[in-house]
């Protein structure tokens, strides 16, 4: 009788106190018995459950159905393994557990109850929702990018790759990409495009050509590095890929500008010269025609000089000529005519319908009437004509205008009694003019090739970050807390990469001029005093404002004005001295000027840092250890140069930093 009591007793110690859910049903499905481990997972009392609840009564109602079915089983004396139910708190919150049941039949085999054992699995479902929802932000904003980004396999097979990737491959689907070997993407492919052997690469920038599904080949900038495991095992290759066709096409205009330069320096321009460079022209955009007229003296008509066509007809041919309305209008406005659609063209303009109606009746869809100018005045006009639409872009007409610029002046010399000595000199300073083109178009490629590679660096640190801990966490399970830590280092990462997007947006829609600014007048005191308050929210430390004429009101945009202030207040609070407060100056200098200092007593900035602190993600040496993007200074700067303003920046190593920015009082300025 000890041993049988002594037995029961430690099984109902088992039954109330196992770390498990355990409950009886009788064959109404009523609640026979409960433990309290199960009792704390729904929040009832004993009493409310057992003889009153049913285990329908517990789950979402569209569980009812796989409930009935496992009661079915039950019926049919079969158990029920591993089901996923979740129950309703008593306070309205779900838990999700996972049910093992079987049914206690008599000899005769009617059913006297059922056992079920009930596992909670809420941390399980929750992290595994929280990962769900991770993956999804990664891949949407990876999906989104305005770079392609494609992943490799080890086998040399491509894993992954977002629409931008595909589209510039031509494709309509990334899936078209996936489980395709890389090497039919490349017009000439070796491993190293993928690894390098034992010794990891990250961030590694080549020159590349890939092909296109029509065939074609895309010129691009490869970055690429590799995918490691936790065990320093290399699982594959991620690549950001970058256009190169927009640089390409500038190499091309600048070669074709030296060309068509050095035929200009020429001292006699001769015919054969003028339909060398029509020629050059014409296979730069690879058009039907292209012909030079210019002006004769005295006349309102012209004559062709030089022409350049691909089949038969004429570029409108003497239709032109006799339109003098037409010619009239060109020559006075001085104005380029282009379009891509002749079709779609209102025929507004004198003359017009007779030289369009030749055009379409030769098939030219796509025409550009360019003016020939010299000494303010039209000669003549580089007519450029296509077949195919959409021919010219806004770049190829600028770029054309200028040619044009310099060919008539060169053309003026044939009509021209100048002395040479003039025509040189002209000659000369539009050879000037072109060799600062060259050069802004070469520090523009300099530029743009540094831009790539410093924003895919920038990217790819907690674009890596975010690739790696999110192959982690879906290579094996890990302890709930180790979990929890990896998705905030991914939710961190992903904030990181969405600051440092946000801020290239913004500071390439200022750039651009396509950031509308909304000026108001406002009190600059008020608004330092605004900023002051909401940094002090979440940023300890003391500024001491020092206003020279406190009824100075600024005509500027208030949002932008205060998005300066943020940047250099926040970043004097990051760098300066606790013990000294932050002491910001708001005077009236020049008479016509509005200056806001911002002063620190930091450790100062070195001297070599100075000239290089507003440039795009230039962090100094004392930067480096602090969180940021490293462009809120380059945008600072262009706000206030939108502002036709200016900004500077004062420091002595050890004796903090003064940065000022100073905007025009008067309104007009």
């Amino acid at each position: 009788m000890v041993f049988s009591f002594s037995s029961t007793d430690r099984l109902e110690d088992f039954f109330q106190n196992a770390l498990v859910g355990f409950h009886l049903f009788d064959r109404n499905q009523l609640f026979l018995e409960i433990n309290d481990y199960e009792l704390s997972l729904i929040g009832y009392t004993r009493e409310e459950i057992v003889g009153n609840k049913k285990w329908s009564d517990l789950i979402v109602p569209d569980q009812l159905e796989r409930f009935n079915s496992h009661w079915f089983h039950i019926l049919h004396k079969k158990t029920v393994q591993n089901m996923e139910y979740t129950l309703v708190h008593r306070d309205g919150h779900h838990v999700f557990v996972l049910l093992n049941a079987s049914g206690n039949f008599d000899e005769q085999g009617n059913l006297l109850n059922t056992r079920g054992i009930v596992v909670d699995i809420s941390l399980r479902k929750n992290l595994e929702r929280a990962l769900r929802q991770s993956e999804f932000r990664f891949r949407s904003m990876v999906d989104t990018a305005q770079e392609g980004i494609w992943v490799i396999g080890t086998d040399e097979k491509v894993e992954y790759a977002n629409r931008k990737m595909a589209s510039m491959l031509g494709l309509e689907l990334p899936q078209d990409m996936i489980g395709r070997m890389v090497d039919s993407f490349y017009k000439e492919f070796s491993p190293k495009h993928i690894t390098t052997g034992s010794q990891h690469e990250f961030n590694k920038i080549r020159e590349n050509c890939l092909i296109r599904s029509d065939g074609s080949l895309l010129q691009v900038i490869e970055s690429s590095s590799d995918l490691v495991d936790d065990s320093g095992d290399r699982r594959g290759t991620l690549k950001m890929v970058t256009d190169m066709s927009d640089l390409i096409i500038e190499q091309k205009r600048q070669k074709l500008a030296v060309k068509i330069l050095q035929i200009l320096n020429t001292a006699h321009i001769q015919e054969n010269m003028v339909k060398q460079i029509l020629e050059m022209i014409k296979e730069y955009g690879s058009y039907d025609t292209a012909t030079l007229r210019i002006k004769e003296n005295g006349t309102g008509t012209s004559c062709v000089i030089a022409a350049m066509q691909n089949g038969d007809g004429c570029v409108c041919g003497d239709s032109l000529c006799k339109t003098y309305n037409l010619m009239q209008s060109i020559l006075q406005s001085s104005k380029t005519f282009w379009t891509n659609d002749l079709k779609s063209v209102p025929l507004d303009i004198p003359g017009a319908d007779i030289h369009f109606a030749s055009c379409l009746e030769s098939g030219y869809l796509s025409v550009a009437i360019v003016p020939l100018c010299a000494e303010e005045r039209t000669i003549g006009f580089l007519h450029l004509a296509d077949r195919r639409k959409h021919v010219f872009t806004r770049e190829d007409i600028t770029f054309i205008e200028g040619l044009a610029a310099s060919i008539g002046v060169a053309l003026a010399r044939l009509q021209s009694s100048k002395s040479l000595a003039e025509s040189n000199r002209l000659l000369q300073k539009k050879n000037q003019d072109l060799d600062e083109l060259n050069e802004r178009l070469r520090q523009s490629d300099l530029q743009k090739s540094e831009f790539v590679s410093m924003t895919s660096h920038e990217l790819k640190v907690p674009l890596s970050s975010i690739i790696g801990f999110s192959q982690t966490l879906q290579m094996r399970q890990f302890p709930a807390e180790e979990t929890e830590k990896y998705l905030k280092i991914i939710e961190k990462e992903g904030k990181r990469l969405n600051s440092i997007i946000s801020d290239l947006l913004d500071l390439s829609r200022i750039e651009i001029g396509s950031s509308e600014m909304k000026k108001t007048w406002f009190d600059p005191g008020r608004l330092t005093q605004e900023v002051i308050d909401l940094l002090a929210a979440t940023v300890q430390f003391e500024v001491k404002v020092e206003i020279t004429d406190r009824a100075t009101e600024l005509f500027a945009d208030r949002d932008r004005i205060k998005q300066v202030l943020l940047n250099l207040l926040s970043n004097a609070a990051k760098y300066g001295s606790n013990d000294t407060p932050v002491r910001v100056s708001i005077r009236v200098v020049d008479g016509g000027w509005v200056e806001i200092g911002v002063h620190d007593n930091g450790p100062g900035i070195p001297e070599k840092d100075l000239p290089h602190l507003f440039q795009k993600f230039y962090r100094g040496q004392h930067e480096r250890k602090k969180e940021g993007s490293g462009l809120g200074l380059a945008i600072a700067r262009e706000i206030v140069k939108a502002h036709k303003g200016k900004i500077r920046v004062e420091s002595i190593q050890g004796k903090g930093a003064s940065f000022y920015f100073s905007l025009p009082l008067n309104a007009s300025d």
